[in-house]
């Protein structure tokens, strides 16, 4: 899974004053992870996703929105989690 870190949203929870990452999330926190923990989880097995597919993942942070969304294309990662915007 890859992502770019920038807060609130994407960020490696690694000191006291970060909430207490999940362990579904492998360390990391902000707005993105709890939608995908909430939201985007749940809905792939509503889905069909098989129940016993894993959850246990690498996260592989990039430097920016570009080059997560090359390495999407290009098949290095799977998903791509982040503060993605849309611009003209």
């Amino acid at each position: 899974m890859g992502t770019k870190p920038v807060r609130p949203f994407a960020y490696e929870a690694i000191d006291n004053q970060d909430p207490t990452p999940s362990p579904a999330t492998d360390g990391w926190g902000g707005y993105s992870w709890d939608m995908w923990n909430q939201y985007l989880w749940p809905t792939a097995l509503s889905n069909g996703l098989d129940a016993n597919f894993t959850r246990d993942f690498e996260v592989v942070p990039f430097e920016t929105n570009v080059d997560l969304l090359d390495a999407i294309r290009n098949g290095s990662v799977d998903v791509g989690l982040a503060a993605i915007t849309a611009t003209a």
